[in-house]
This record gives structure tokens, C-alpha cells and sequence, in this order.
């Protein structure tokens, strides 16, 4: 069964209280934790953005809030999408794997690419990656992921279970390779220190309890880009 990113799609995940992934609000605080962690790292205010993967392109509208003139540029492969939003909120029309060679007049502070990444086919996510560096190479990426393992609410067609980056717990001889981490490495980004803590009763929020009830491991990471400066331990 073919998967359509049509209005009937964005209907159903993002405007149907039945069915949405998450709340206007819930969304507001994960671009203000972004745009804080990448901000932290520029050491001055963010300035331009680049959203793959953006739908239609609701961090554009918390962004903006945050910071009225920042440079905004989304990519999405909905026809659907650019046809209706594409002028009006900044957006193209652009696969994935176009990554590899598509490359435009300027670098950019922060990368996003959230809730994208576990719906690539392998090859072309690994086309499309090879480009990221070259896309933020002076910034930094938000980049999140959904593995194996992660009880996540929301859209499971085309959800492509990979492995889990090894734990303790989770043998390097017995787990398969991580498969997206390897990749994201491989096209010149660094993990960085977020040095963000959970303390044990947190875990009594709704969504980290139940993610706790299967080990998860959701790949909500800042990672920079090749020539971004580790700004070293903090006092």
C-alpha cells in the first residue's frame, strides 16, 4: 500500500484531536529546547534554519516567535504540501536522497530533521545524509530518530524499526550495527555533550513512563557539524 502525505495524512496526525502525535504546546517547547542547545553552542543567536522533512512546517511558526527574523527555509516531498504552503511558509519540494547533491547559496545555523529518518529506506537515507555536512557546515542538527524498541504514538506505516544504539545491557556482539548513528557519523557530524540529566521521580511524566516500560531510547540529539568548536567541560 502506497503512503500519501496528503491533506487527508496531515488531517489525521496533526489536526484531529483523536489521532495527532502531539499538542501545539508540546511542540513550542521541544523548538525552544533546539533552538537553547544550538544557540548555547553558536555562542550567538540563531540566524538561519533548514527543516527536512517539514510537512507543513509547523516549527516555522514557534521558530519565527523565538526569533522574528530568522532565515527559514523548509524541504518536504508533498506535492501537496509545497503546492499549498509552499510560498507562503518557505517551502520546496525536495526527496531525501536529493540531499546528496542539492545544495543552496548558504550554510545554516541549525538543521532540523524530526520524525523523518525512521520512514527512509536505507539507501536513500544514507544518500540523503551524506549531504548534511555540507548543508549546516557551521551549525548544528536536530536530528530525531525512533528505533527498535521505542513505544511511540503515532503513524507505524512505512515505520522502519531499526536497531537500538548498544547499551549495557545490549551485547555489540549480539546487537546489530546502529544503523542510522554509523550513517549520521559517516556523513561528518560529531555527537555533542547536551549534559541533560533526568532525575528518578521525572519519570512519573506521562510520556517518559511509558517509554521507560520498554527501555526506551529515542534519538532526540543536538550533534554538530565538522568545523563547530567543542566548547569543552563546563565549571
Amino acid at each position: 500500500m502506497s503512503k500519501h502525505y496528503d491533506q487527508a495524512y496531515f488531517d489525521r496526525w496533526y489536526r484531529d484531536p483523536k489521532h495527532r502525535v502531539k499538542s501545539p504546546l508540546v511542540l513550542e517547547r521541544k523548538v525552544a529546547m533546539a533552538v537553547a542547545m544550538a544557540e548555547y553552542y553558536l555562542g550567538h543567536p540563531m540566524r538561519s534554519v533548514i527543516d527536512i522533512g517539514c510537512g507543513e512546517a509547523p516549527w516555522r511558526g514557534f521558530l519565527k516567535l523565538l526569533r522574528p527574523r530568522v532565515d527559514y527555509l523548509g524541504l518536504d516531498s508533498s506535492p501537496y504540501v509545497v503546492e499549498h504552503y509552499g510560498v507562503a511558509r518557505d517551502i520546496r519540494l525536495c526527496r531525501f536522497g536529493d540531499l546528496e547533491v542539492l545544495r543552496f547559496d548558504r550554510g545554516f545555523d541549525l538543521l532540523i530533521c524530526s520524525d523523518v529518518m525512521h520512514y527512509v529506506p536505507g539507501a536513500e537515507l544514507q544518500r540523503g545524509l551524506s549531504g548534511f555536512a555540507d548543508l549546516c557546515p557551521d551549525g548544528f542538527g536536530f536530528l530525531e530518530v525512533m528505533c527498535r524498541g521505542d513505544d511511540f504514538v503515532g503513524d507505524r506505516q512505512g515505520f522502519i524499526a531499526r536497531p537500538q544504539p548498544p547499551t549495557a545491557s545490549h551485547s555489540r556482539k549480539l546487537d546489530s550495527p546502529p544503523v542510522v548513528r554509523t550513517a549520521i557519523s559517516a556523513a561528518g557530524c560529531a555527537r555533542m555533550p547536551a549534559r541533560l540529566n533526568s532525575a528518578p521521580t521525572i519519570e512519573r511524566h506521562q510520556y517518559l513512563r511509558r517509554a521507560s516500560k520498554k527501555g526506551t531510547r529515542c534519538e532526540s540529539l543536538l550533534r554538530s557539524l565538522p568545523s563547530a568548536p567543542d566548547p569543552g567541560p563546563t565549571a
